[in-house]
């Protein structure tokens, strides 16, 4: 049975007073600062926020695909909301869905005449952010229609005897799981999706109770304990989009692009053309949100969430790309891989560790054991406490070093609280 279609929903942002003159500058740091309080809005999200503002920025296209409830609608529709001025518009998806309930009703009028034109008003052809809730389900009818509006090269509407030129910024495909690579029925549109980020779940203690505090504060109606969204207005929006294909990218960088691509090639990572395009395009826009007139080998660490569609290929591309990362990047890389290595001693540790009741010693072995891990623990907690203070001072951004940072620390805190009472 297919699945049933949920209402269409269009959610216009607030109209906005024709805001004064900005500089360039003002209409970059606007955007960032809405992009930086969608992160702190949402937990372990920081990654994301920055992948839909650069998608904005460059008016490209993304998925966010993960688990129910990771907050994948959320975060477009929050981030939608806060562009003042803008459309947005959302739609949940099935097989059975017919073209019309995204693109708009067919006029009747023009159908009276033999024109099959359909009344876009209010409907993704009409918006700046449209999200396409489960868009990868839609049935190859529907997906045949979105695909002149998809291309960012374009953002066409073929309606009838007419081409129409739309307003569209970025679309977003929010999903549970990914279609099959060799679905040839898929393949034209997800190649106009240029960004792909597998959204994971919160795993640390002191995430999941800041989110069921979070939970727990909405079912009271309470919303001043969410983290506010700085406002950003279309017209600060639509300045940064003018000033992303001014953002140089000269020979060597492009250079350093050609190697990527190749490096790309030779793993077996195919990429079209267009893709690519569209990679050097969020490269500039990755160089201007981080105020800088030019691009850097580093922002061609974007294509890791572009090189790929199998998400088996992910580790792949990951790989490709970190040979163009900053040194903090790199370093941000190993740190993670040092915490990953630790996570089957730490299962093991805890696991024996939870078999004990609570309040009985430990037998020596297991004691010793979970005081080697809690060292390890604490001295990469140091290091990665070291790197994000460096990051901060050198870059004036080290979110995901904090990220990292309170995975490691839960960690040390739970194997201090089980094994040596410590917190509890």
């Amino acid at each position: 049975m297919n699945q049933t279609v949920t209402e269409t929903m269009t959610m216009p942002g607030p109209e906005a007073e024709a805001p004064p003159e900005m500089s360039d500058q003002e209409a970059v740091a606007a955007l960032v600062a809405t992009r930086d309080s969608l992160a702190r809005r949402f937990i372990d999200r920081d990654t994301e926020a920055q992948l839909l503002a650069l998608t904005i920025a460059a008016k490209s296209n993304l998925t966010l695909v993960g688990e129910p409830g990771v907050a994948k609608t959320a975060l477009v529709r929050d981030l939608g909301q806060a562009i003042a001025g803008a459309r947005y518009f959302e739609a949940q998806l099935a097989a059975d869905t017919p073209a019309q309930r995204v693109l708009g009703p067919y006029s009747i009028p023009d159908l009276d005449r033999g024109v099959f034109r359909v009344n876009y008003a209010g409907m993704l052809p009409d918006s700046h952010l449209g999200l396409l809730d489960e868009g990868y389900r839609a049935n190859s009818v529907l997906l045949d229609n979105l695909l002149s509006l998809a291309n960012s090269g374009e953002r066409l509407l073929l309606n009838g005897p007419d081409v129409v030129q739309t307003e569209l910024w970025a679309l977003v495909i929010a999903c549970n799981a990914l279609p099959d690579p060799s679905d040839e029925r898929i393949e034209a549109f997800r190649d106009r999706i240029t960004l792909t980020r597998i959204v994971p779940s919160v795993r640390t203690d002191d995430g999941r109770v800041r989110i069921l505090r979070g939970q727990l504060s909405r079912a009271r109606g309470d919303t001043v304990s969410l983290a506010p969204i700085v406002p950003v207005s279309r017209a600060a929006v639509e300045r940064v989009q003018a000033l992303v294909p001014q953002v140089e990218a000269d020979d060597a960088f492009l250079a350093d692009a050609l190697r990527l691509w190749r490096s790309a090639e030779e793993a077996a990572l195919p990429v079209s053309a267009r893709r690519f395009g569209e990679v050097i395009r969020l490269c500039q826009a990755r160089a201007l949100l981080a105020g800088r007139p030019a691009c850097l080998p580093e922002d061609l660490t974007i294509a890791e969430h572009a090189l790929w569609c199998d998400p088996d290929d992910q580790p792949t591309a990951y790989e490709v790309c970190l040979a163009f990362a900053s040194r903090f990047a790199k370093r941000l890389a190993e740190l993670s891989r040092a915490h990953q290595e630790m996570g089957e001693e730490y299962a093991d540790v805890m696991g024996q560790i939870e078999t004990i009741a609570l309040g009985d010693d430990l037998p020596e072995e297991l004691s010793r054991a979970a005081v080697n891990l809690n060292r390890k623990l604490k001295a990469l907690e140091a290091k990665v406490k070291d790197d994000r203070d460096a990051a901060e001072r050198e870059t004036g951004s080290g979110g995901e070093f904090s990220a990292l940072l309170e995975r490691v620390g839960a960690d040390a805190r739970r194997v201090q609280e089980r094994a040596f009472g410590i917190g509890s």
